[in-house]
């Protein structure tokens, strides 16, 4: 999916995939990574995907017993408030 999706983000210069640094060969390449930019969504990406897998794992949200947006953006939104409070006592706490 990625091989035929990056062509097309390019001309819209808008490419938010992460580079494969293993042994495999990436579709993203040096006219991607050489820019600033690139770093600054691999960090933003990185702080969304904490939030995300803080809410999945300790959040309750992995095993949803609801179904539909509207039934399920109370608890992902309460969800998201208690990993602020959670990641603010951490802060206050090691100050």
């Amino acid at each position: 999916m990625t091989r035929s999706w990056m062509p097309r983000s390019r001309r819209q210069r808008a490419s938010h995939v992460a580079q494969n640094t293993s042994n495999r060969s990436s579709v993203v390449d040096g006219r991607t990574t050489r820019h600033s930019g690139y770093a600054m969504s691999q960090r933003f990406r990185k702080r969304i995907e904490e939030c995300l897998g803080w809410a999945r794992v300790i959040g309750g949200m992995r095993k949803s017993r609801l179904v539909g947006r509207e039934k399920l953006d109370f608890p992902f939104v309460l969800s998201m408030a208690a990993e602020n409070g959670a990641k603010s006592e951490l802060f206050s706490t090691a100050c």
